[in-house]
């Protein structure tokens, strides 16, 4: 779609919309990217999403966030002219780098346990957690209202959180009022009450403007990867500072309580910096800290896990062990996938420029694959080239080929290649067989045809050769995986992560365990055999169908696996299976969100094993299991599975306390917590 020039701010937006997304329509959960949980149309769902990867924002519907952030609805009306100049134009809303930052905000706008005094908040002595009921307003949870001041409060943001912007609208939906939320003076002093409660210093006018460059120290790394450094207590997240450096950065967004920057000049390096092995380091958008010395990563995931535990949290010693380190720091990944463009010497396949959404930089060799990984894809760059076959181009929606997706089963040495294109076969599909098959090691070959702008390569797939699947082996069982199935991308430190849940749930062969978004069946499998019973849900059809064929090739009789949204599918599994005694759960990015998050503490569960591949959201999902359902943390183990990039896995161990979560919720699953939206 084309924006005209005739058409207003307001009408273009909405007619966006429209097109993009169906109302109250179910989105459907894509594991590797950011999934949504409820409808678009419920309450809790504060504005509409933003995609994640906002390359084409006018794909709404790809990768939507849970975020209180108003982008295609506008925080304000008179932002809309802006945001429509933007789609119009194809540009990104958002730079890509600080997507993945905002997408972290999700947490904070959930329940954390704050208590301030009625003095710091309002002269009048009315506490914002005290507003329980309103003429033609629903009952407020003040927990929630009280972490978006919180959040305010923050000045080491790692997204943009504006109480002029933001909080009025956030505030605004929640309270159901525009008459509180318009007065800055009551934004203020939740900030303000919060910040002298949590110990934050004031806030500091900021030293820097828009487009100046500075110098600054890097004292730490915030999750996400950014540097933290900071001009006379005024924040600047630098992007390519690393801790200890001195950098010359230039100002690319100013804030009323930090700045972000990006490293212009590297004048002192930090005493941790090493030499990056990577010829297409810096470039390439991939791995981010190639340059800092391995033992020193390790350090900031965990000093960022414990930071998320205590201030998110609010574990003020939180029972944290040390971070288990990857066993491979290069050649770890078992999937990848590549962009098709054009380049100066015709067709080239790789990555995206770090920082760009427009621009594919031709990898010659990627260090986070196998030598067969490399050979595939410089194999099919060649027949590309061959065929004469043009590259899709997201600016004019023509062209060709658009991305390929290699998997490789290292423990079995088998591997599954997928092609997706644009509509149409303009291919000679003999000749890619016969290119492929001189590799011994391809066992499966798909193509996939994307008809949308969107870049994505979850899509129906038609084999070209081979199986439907390849299989990898973990901790002595086979998996099938097909071309959309979740697997960890890891298969070294998988073993690791799933063995650190096996010790967790503790199981004596007596248990029911439910194993929620269970992906292809891994964990529950390898759970099986220590419990009586095993009850797997997973969004995604193709990875429960594989879950289901995994279960009968490995002879395991007591593990079901059923398809379905963990939030709504909950209360149907407990009357069939009963309840759980151990509830293990490895969410997306996103954490337990909603639904998903009251009926999984409303389950009871003695234990809950918590997998975690973001320590933001899991900070505030422990928090919700700790303060409304008697859940205590045991132990927290932070899990390096992808070395030289922020992304931090951790296995957490959940007990309940004294009694039953039934007296924190009233009940079953669907209890009284379900009708407070």
């Amino acid at each position: 779609m084309r924006p005209s020039a005739v058409v207003s701010p307001d009408e273009l937006v909405h007619d966006l919309l429209d097109e993009r997304i169906e109302p109250g329509r179910r989105l459907v959960e894509d594991r590797e990217r950011r999934p949504v949980h409820e409808r678009l149309d419920e309450p809790d769902l504060l504005a509409v999403p933003l995609r994640e990867s906002l390359d084409r924002p006018v794909e709404l519907e790809v990768e939507p966030l849970g975020e209180p952030l108003a982008v295609a609805e506008a925080v304000h009306p008179a932002q809309r002219g802006e945001v429509a100049e933007v789609l119009a134009r194809g540009e990104p809303l958002v730079e890509p780098e600080v997507a993945g930052e905002v997408a972290d905000l999700r947490a904070r706008f959930r329940a954390v346990p704050s208590r301030v005094d009625a003095e710091e908040l309002d002269p009048a002595g009315r506490r914002a957690d005290q507003v329980e009921q309103q003429a033609d307003r629903g009952r407020l949870a003040g927990a929630v209202r009280t972490e978006i001041a919180e959040d305010l409060a923050r000045l080491d943001l790692e997204a943009e959180v504006d109480d002029a912007a933001v909080a009025p609208v956030v505030l605004r939906q929640v309270l159901g009022s525009h008459d509180v939320c318009r007065a800055s003076g009551h934004v203020s002093r939740l900030r303000d009450g919060v910040a002298r409660m949590r110990g934050y210093p004031p806030r500091v006018a900021a030293p820097v403007r828009k487009g100046e460059e500075v110098e600054v120290r890097i004292d730490s790394l915030a999750y996400g990867g950014n540097g933290v450094g900071r001009l006379d207590g005024f924040v600047v997240f630098v992007r390519g500072g690393l801790p200890g450096d001195l950098v010359r950065a230039r100002a690319t967004k100013v804030k009323k309580g930090y700045a972000e920057a990006a490293r212009t000049a590297l004048l002192e390096p930090g005493p941790d910096r090493v030499e990056a092995p990577c010829r297409h380091f810096g470039v390439c958008g991939g791995c981010r800290f190639q340059d800092l010395a391995y033992t020193r990563q390790l350090e900031a995931k965990h000093g960022q896990v414990r930071d998320a535990l205590v201030r998110l949290g609010g574990f003020a010693d939180p029972p944290l062990e040390p971070i288990v380190p990857a066993r491979s720091t290069y050649g770890y990944r078992n999937k990848l996938e590549y962009s098709f463009a054009s380049g100066e010497d015709g067709i080239v396949l790789g990555f995206h420029r770090a920082g760009r959404w427009d621009e594919v930089i031709d990898v010659e060799e990627c260090l986070l694959t196998t030598e067969t990984g490399n050979a595939i894809r410089e194999a099919v760059k060649a027949w590309a080239r061959e065929e004469g076959l043009e590259p899709y181009d997201q600016r004019s929606g023509e062209g060709y080929l658009r991305h390929l997706v290699v998997r490789e089963g290292r423990n079995t040495g088998e591997v599954l290649v997928l092609l997706v294109t644009a509509p149409g076969e303009r291919f000679d599909t003999d000749f890619l067989v016969e290119t492929l098959t001189r590799f011994p090691e391809l066992r499966s070959l798909h193509w996939a045809v994307n008809d949308r702008p969107a870049e994505v390569t979850n899509l129906p797939t038609r084999l070209l050769f081979g199986e439907e699947w390849i299989e990898e082996e973990l901790l002595g069982l086979r998996f099938r995986v097909r071309p959309n199935a979740f697997l960890q991308t890891n298969t070294e430190m998988a073993e690791t992560l799933y063995r650190l849940a096996l010790d967790a749930a503790a199981l004596t062969g007596t248990e029911t365990v439910f194993d929620l978004y269970c992906g292809t069946g891994t964990i529950g499998l390898a759970l099986a055999g220590a419990a009586a019973s095993v009850w797997g849900v997973e969004i995604s059809e193709e990875s429960v169908a594989c879950a289901i064929e995994n279960a009968e090739a490995n002879g395991i009789a007591n593990a079901r696996f059923f398809a379905g949204n963990v939030g709504q599918s909950l209360e149907e599994l407990a009357g069939r299976a009963g309840r759980p005694d151990v509830v293990v759960v490895d969410p997306p990015r996103a954490g337990l969100a909603g639904k998903a998050l009251r009926r999984t503490g409303a389950l009871g569960a003695r234990r809950i094993v918590y997998v975690s591949c973001n320590p933001t959201t899991l900070a505030s999902d422990l928090a919700v299991l700790r303060d409304e359902y008697g859940y205590e943390l045991v132990r927290c183990t932070p899990v390096d599975m992808f070395p030289h990039t922020p992304h931090i896995e951790s296995v957490t161990l959940l007990r309940h306390a004294d009694g039953s979560a039934e007296e924190h919720d009233g009940g079953a699953p669907g209890g009284a917590h379900d009708n407070e939206r």
